[in-house]
C-alpha cells in the first residue's frame, strides 16, 4: 500500500484528478450497478408490503451505469392472503439521460417501457374490491399529519422530457364474483414519443416545428376487439387532441357484468366508435373547454331478450358527424339511422312493458325517491336550471329503414291483441332539443303485412300543431274484431277501411281532417244466426271534411254498392240487432256513468253539423222476416238504386228522396218524395209505390191479425204521406189483384169482422180491389200510433162495407136507395113493376161482386097480408060458384065495386047462405030498418040499397075465411121465389149464387116484402 501511495504521490496533479475521478467513477458504478440493485432486490418487498400490505416478489433488479439503464423483471405483487398475483410486470426498462438533463435543467429520460403489465381486478361483493385493502390502508396513511409547509405560491412545473413511453402486450383482467363474469384484455399496447411537461401544441398547418407528446394507444380484448387512442397532450395549461378508434366491441360478451341489473338478456350486439376529442383548460375563466368532431357511432346486430323472447333486434344503428362543442353548448349530429329492426313490446293498461323491461330494476325505487324529495329544494333547483345555459342538442336528419314492431295491446281489448307493423320508413328533417325547430317527417308503414300507411308533414313544438298527408290504405277491419266482443255479438268475417287526406290539429281545440274514405267488401257475420248481417261491395265517400273547431262535418257524396242488411224480428217481438247487444260489464257501466255525466256536463255544447250531399245506392237489397207470426214471415228488397240529396241536419231546407227497387226480385218498389228529418219540427212528403207484391209473401200477416191464409193475390200500393208542423196527412191508394183467401188460421189476434166478406164486396169482376184511403193525425197526440191510424183507417172501410154491405153496392150502380129489400103488394107474390129497376140494379152490382152469393127470404105484413089473403079465397070461392075463372073476375073486385047483378051476384048469396046458414034477405031487411030510423022521411034508393047490402055480404064472407099460419108462410115462401127467378130470369145472375131461404117457419111478420142477405162465395 505504502509502494501505491508513494507511486500515487509521484503522479502529476491533473493524473492524481484523472485517478480520484476514475476511482469514484468506478465507485459509483459499483453502487449504482451492484449493490444498490442488490439492496432494491431486498427491500423492496418490504417496501411495497408496506404500501400496499401486500406480499410480492422480483426475479431482478438491474442497472448499467455506463449506459444509465435501469431493468426490473418479473415484479409481482400477490392477492391478499395468497400468492395468486394481482398486479405486475414482465419487465420495466428506464433509459435515463444525465446528459441532456444537466444541459436542458430538466429531468430527461430515453425510454421508459413496460412488458406484459399486468393487472387483476376483481369484485368480491357488492362493493367490495380485491384492492380495497389497498385503498383503505392509504387512507389511513392519508389521515396522518404531515409536518411540512406546502409552498402556496404558484410557479411554473418541472420539466420532464421523456422521448418514448411504451407499454407492450399488457393484461388487464376483470372478474366479477356478483354477477358471474370475468372478460380479459389480452394486448394492451402504448406508444408515447416526445413526451415534455412544458411543451406546446403545434397546429395541424405548422409543419416547420415538430410535434411534441403524440401519444398512441392500442387496446385488445380476448374477442377481438380494438381500442386505439391517438393525439398529442398538453399539460400546462391542460391541452388534450385524442382520436379514438374502437372496432368490433362485443357488448354480449360484457353484459355479464350488467345483467343482474336489468331483466332483459343482451344475445349479441356490436359496437364501433370513431372520433377526435379535444380538451383545453381556459387559464382566463379557469375552466376546462372540451370539444368532440367527426365522430361516427355504430351499433350492429343488437339482440335483446327477455324471458327467452327476442323483443329487441336491430341490424345497424349509425350515428354520423357528431360534434359536440362545450362554448356553444351544442351537440350537432348530421345523420342517425336504424335499419332493419325489430321491436316487441306489450301495452296493458299500467303502460307499456318494453319501458319496464329496459329500464334498470332500481330504477322505480329511484323515481319513487326522487317523487318524495322535499318541494322547497325544486324551485330552488328550477330556478338554478333557468339560470344556467342549456345544451342543445340538433339532429340534421334521422331515418328508420325497414323497422318492424309488434305490439300487443290489451287496452282496449279484454285479451291480448298483435298489431305487426313493419317495413316501417320515417324520414325527419332537423330535430333541436330546444323544440324550437318544426319537425319534417315522412313515415311509411306496413299495418298486419296487408295494411299501408303514409304519412307526411310538418309538426310544431311551440305550437303543438300538426299538417300532414294521411292516408290509411286496406285496413282490414277483421282485425278491429277483439275490440266488438264484449259489445256485441258480431263477427267481421271481411272488410277492408280506407282513406286519404289532410290532417291538421293542435294542443287545443282544432282538428281538421279533409279526404276520402272508402270500404271494400264488407263482411258482418251475426254470430247468433250464424248468417250474415251486413254486407256491402264497396262504399265510398268521395270528399269528406270534419271540422271540430267549428264542428262539422260536410260529405259530398256517400255511395254504396250492393249493400246488404238483414232485420229480423224473434219470437218474443224483439229484433235481431238488440238481440246481439251483449250486457254490459261492470267496466263497461263504469264508462258508460262517466260518458253520461260528460254528456250532461257537456249539454250547452252544440251537436256536430253534419251535411251530406248524396247517398247514394246501387244494386242493395235487405231482407226481412217476422218470426213473431204463425207461420213466419219473409221478404227480400233486391235491386235497390237511387239517392238521397241535401241531408243535413242544420237547416230546413228539406232532403231529396228516390229510390227504387224490388221486392222478391220481380216486384217494383219506389219511393220518391222530400224529407227533413233533422228539423225541430220534421217535414216529410214521400211517395212510396209497391207493384205486383204477392201476397204469398205476407200470409203470416194475414194469418195473424186477418185470420185468413192467403192463396193468391197481388197488391199494388201508392201512398203518400204529408207531415208538416207535426200534423200528418196520407193518402193511401190499395190495388188488390185476383185475390183468393185460403184456409183460416184460427189466430187469437185475428180480427172479428169478416173478412171473406170484405173481400168479396170489395172485389170486383175482374178480381181487383180498389180503395183509396186518406188518414190524418197529430204527432204530438200522447195517443199517436202511425200503425193505429192506417190500419184503423183500413178497418174503417171494412166494417162500413161488411156492416152495410148493400149501400156499398147501391154507391157501385149509382143508387140512391138501399138494395137490400123488395116490396109486395098485400097478398101478392109477384114483382110489381116499380121493383123491377130496384132489383135489375141489385143484379148489375152482383155482377160486379162476382163472390158475392145472395140470400132471399120472404116476409108478410100479418094483418093486411091476412086480409088479402082473405079476400083471395072468397074470390076464388066466388069465381068456382059462378063458373067463371079467377082471371075473369072485374076488376078491381072489392065490397063497394061488386056487381049489381049477375052470376058473381047470385054466387055471392049462395055462398053467404052455404057459409054463414043465415039468408041474405036479413041483412038486406037490416039496413032498411037501419035508414028508417035514421032517416024515416027519406026512401032508400034500390041501387045505394043493393051497394050497401052487397058490401055487407061481401065483408062478412072475407072475415068468415081463415088464413092461419102455413098461408102465410106460404106466400113468404113464395115470395122469395119470385125474387130468386126474377134475378136468374131478368137480371141474368147465375142460380147457385141465389139462395132462398126457408121463410115459412122464421117469417118474422112486419113487412110483405122479401129481405136480401149477402155472403161470400
Amino acid at each position: 500500500m505504502s509502494f501505491v501511495r508513494l507511486k500515487f504521490s509521484q503522479f502529476p496533479l491533473y493524473q492524481k484528478s484523472i485517478i480520484v475521478l476514475a476511482l469514484l467513477y468506478a465507485l459509483l458504478c459499483l453502487i449504482l450497478g451492484v449493490i444498490l440493485p442488490y439492496v432494491a432486490e431486498q427491500k423492496i418487498a418490504d417496501v411495497i408490503e408496506q404500501l400496499t400490505g401486500r406480499t410480492s416478489q422480483v426475479n431482478e433488479i438491474r442497472f448499467n451505469p455506463f449506459t444509465y439503464e435501469l431493468s426490473i423483471n418479473k415484479l409481482y405483487i400477490h392477492e391478499q392472503n395468497s400468492t395468486e398475483v394481482f398486479s405486475g410486470f414482465d419487465n420495466l426498462y428506464i433509459n435515463l439521460s444525465p446528459l441532456s438533463s444537466l444541459v436542458n435543467l430538466s429531468l430527461s429520460i430515453d425510454e421508459i417501457s413496460f412488458q406484459k403489465p399486468s393487472v387483476n381486478v376483481h369484485r368480491l361483493t357488492e362493493n367490495n374490491f380485491n384492492f380495497s385493502d389497498i385503498l383503505a390502508l392509504n387512507q389511513q396513511a392519508d389521515d396522518k399529519p404531515i409536518n411540512s409547509q406546502a409552498d402556496s405560491q404558484p410557479g411554473l412545473p418541472f420539466q420532464i422530457q421523456i422521448s418514448k413511453i411504451a407499454i407492450q402486450q399488457g393484461v388487464i383482467s376483470l372478474e366479477d364474483n356478483v354477477s358471474d363474469s370475468q372478460v380479459t384484455y389480452p394486448a394492451i399496447n402504448l406508444e408515447f414519443n416526445h413526451f415534455d411537461s412544458l411543451a406546446k401544441l403545434v397546429a395541424e398547418t405548422d409543419k416547420s416545428l415538430t410535434k411534441l407528446n403524440q401519444y398512441a394507444i392500442t387496446l385488445h380484448d380476448e374477442y377481438q376487439a380494438q381500442l386505439a387512442l391517438k393525439g398529442e397532450l398538453q399539460l400546462f395549461p391542460l391541452s388534450v387532441n385524442v382520436a379514438v378508434e374502437l372496432t368490433d366491441f362485443d357488448l354480449s360478451k360484457y353484459w355479464q357484468f350488467f345483467d343482474e341489473h336489468f331483466d332483459i338478456q343482451l344475445q349479441q350486439g356490436m359496437f364501433g366508435l370513431s372520433s377526435h376529442l379535444s380538451l383545453a383548460m381556459n387559464t382566463a375563466s379557469d375552466t376546462l373547454q372540451f370539444s368532440i368532431d367527426n365522430t361516427d357511432i355504430s351499433l350492429e346486430s343488437l339482440s335483446i331478450y327477455h324471458q327467452d323472447e327476442q323483443k329487441v333486434a336491430l341490424k345497424t344503428l349509425t350515428m354520423n358527424q357528431l360534434t359536440l362543442d362545450s362554448l356553444t353548448q351544442e351537440i350537432v349530429v348530421e345523420s342517425i339511422k336504424a335499419e332493419q329492426g325489430k321491436l316487441v313490446l306489450n301495452v296493458s293498461p299500467t303502460g307499456a312493458d318494453i319501458v319496464n323491461i329496459l329500464m334498470p330494476k332500481t330504477f322505480q325505487t329511484a323515481a319513487t325517491d326522487e317523487a318524495t324529495t322535499s318541494p322547497e329544494i325544486a324551485p330552488q333547483q328550477q330556478n338554478k336550471s333557468e339560470n344556467e345555459p342549456s345544451w342543445v342538442v340538433i339532429v340534421q336528419e334521422s331515418y328508420l329503414n325497414n323497422v318492424d314492431v309488434s305490439l300487443g295491446e290489451s287496452v282496449g281489448s279484454p285479451k291480448l291483441v298483435v298489431w305487426d307493423l313493419s317495413q316501417i320508413n320515417l324520414q325527419t328533417g332537423v330535430i333541436r332539443s330546444d323544440l324550437t325547430t318544426p319537425l319534417e317527417y315522412q313515415l311509411s308503414a306496413k299495418i298486419n303485412q296487408r295494411s299501408d300507411l303514409a304519412t307526411s308533414g310538418i309538426y310544431d313544438f311551440e305550437q303543438q300543431s300538426l299538417n300532414a298527408d294521411f292516408s290509411y290504405k286496406n285496413l282490414y277491419l277483421a282485425s278491429l274484431q277483439p275490440y266488438l266482443e264484449k259489445f256485441i255479438n258480431i263477427t267481421i268475417e271481411s272488410g277492408k277501411l280506407s282513406t286519404v287526406g289532410k290532417l291538421s290539429l293542435d294542443a287545443t281545440s282544432k282538428f281538421n281532417y279533409t279526404g276520402q274514405a272508402w270500404i271494400d267488401t264488407l263482411e258482418i257475420q251475426d254470430n247468433i244466426l250464424n248468417k250474415p248481417l251486413v254486407t256491402l261491395n264497396k262504399m265510398d265517400i268521395n270528399q269528406l271534411e270534419f271540422d271540430k273547431e267549428s264542428n262539422t262535418l260536410l260529405i259530398d257524396e256517400i255511395s254504396f254498392d250492393q249493400l246488404f242488411s238483414r232485420v229480423i224480428i224473434a219470437e218474443d217481438r224483439t229484433t235481431n240487432i238488440s238481440d246481439l247487444l251483449k250486457p254490459s260489464s261492470s267496466a263497461a257501466k263504469e264508462a258508460e256513468t262517466k260518458t253520461a255525466e260528460a254528456t250532461q256536463a257537456d249539454a250547452s255544447t252544440p251537436s256536430t253539423s253534419i251535411t251530406i250531399n248524396r247517398i247514394t245506392f246501387k244494386d242493395s237489397s235487405a231482407f226481412f222476416a217476422d218470426n213473431s207470426l204463425t207461420p213466419n214471415f219473409a221478404s227480400g228488397i233486391e235491386l235497390l238504386n237511387g239517392h238521397i240529396s241535401q241531408l243535413s241536419n242544420t237547416n230546413n231546407t228539406p232532403s231529396i228522396v228516390d229510390i227504387a227497387g224490388k221486392i222478391d226480385k220481380y216486384a217494383p218498389v219506389t219511393l220518391k218524395g222530400k224529407v227533413n228529418p233533422f228539423s225541430k219540427m220534421p217535414f216529410v212528403d214521400l211517395n212510396l209505390v209497391f207493384k205486383h207484391v204477392e201476397l204469398t209473401s205476407v200470409n203470416p200477416y194475414s194469418g195473424t191479425y186477418a185470420g185468413y191464409y192467403i192463396d193468391k193475390g197481388q197488391i199494388n200500393l201508392d201512398l203518400n204521406y204529408q207531415l208538416e208542423k207535426n200534423n200528418l196527412l196520407g193518402s193511401n191508394h190499395v190495388v188488390i189483384n185476383q185475390l183468393q183467401l185460403g184456409k183460416p188460421s184460427n189466430s187469437s189476434l185475428a180480427t172479428s169482422l169478416p173478412i171473406t166478406l170484405a173481400v168479396a164486396l170489395l172485389q170486383d169482376r175482374h178480381g181487383v180491389i180498389d180503395l183509396g184511403v186518406d188518414i190524418e193525425g197529430d204527432l204530438d197526440s200522447p195517443s199517436f200510433s202511425f200503425g193505429s191510424i192506417i190500419w184503423g183507417a183500413f178497418g174503417n172501410i171494412i166494417t162500413k162495407a161488411v156492416t152495410a154491405p148493400f149501400s156499398l153496392l147501391a154507391n157501385l150502380v149509382g143508387s140512391d136507395e138501399p138494395l137490400n129489400k123488395v116490396a109486395f103488394d098485400y097478398g101478392q107474390t109477384h114483382i110489381v113493376e116499380q121493383q123491377t129497376e130496384h132489383i135489375l140494379e141489385l143484379a148489375q152490382a152482383l155482377k160486379d161482386r162476382p163472390l158475392l152469393i145472395i140470400n132471399v127470404k120472404g116476409d108478410v105484413d100479418t094483418i093486411n097480408d091476412s086480409q088479402a089473403l082473405a079476400e083471395q079465397k072468397l074470390h076464388s070461392k066466388l069465381a068456382s060458384s059462378a063458373n067463371i075463372s079467377v082471371s075473369n073476375l072485374p076488376s078491381p073486385l072489392t065490397a063497394s065495386q061488386f056487381p049489381q047483378s049477375g052470376p058473381l051476384t047470385q054466387a055471392l048469396y049462395q055462398l053467404y047462405t052455404s057459409e054463414l046458414q043465415l039468408e041474405p034477405e036479413l041483412i038486406k031487411q037490416q039496413i032498411i030498418e037501419q035508414h028508417a030510423t035514421i032517416e024515416p022521411d027519406t026512401e032508400l034508393p034500390l041501387e045505394t040499397l043493393t051497394t050497401r047490402w052487397h058490401i055487407a055480404l061481401y065483408n062478412q064472407l072475407k072475415n068468415n075465411q081463415t088464413v092461419n099460419e102455413s098461408d102465410l108462410g106460404a106466400l113468404a115462401q113464395e115470395r122469395a121465389k119470385s125474387v130468386k127467378s126474377f134475378l136468374v130470369e131478368q137480371g141474368n145472375i147465375a142460380s147457385d149464387r141465389i139462395f132462398v131461404m126457408e121463410s115459412r117457419v122464421h117469417t118474422q111478420h112486419k113487412e110483405a116484402e122479401v129481405s136480401l142477405e149477402l155472403q161470400a162465395d
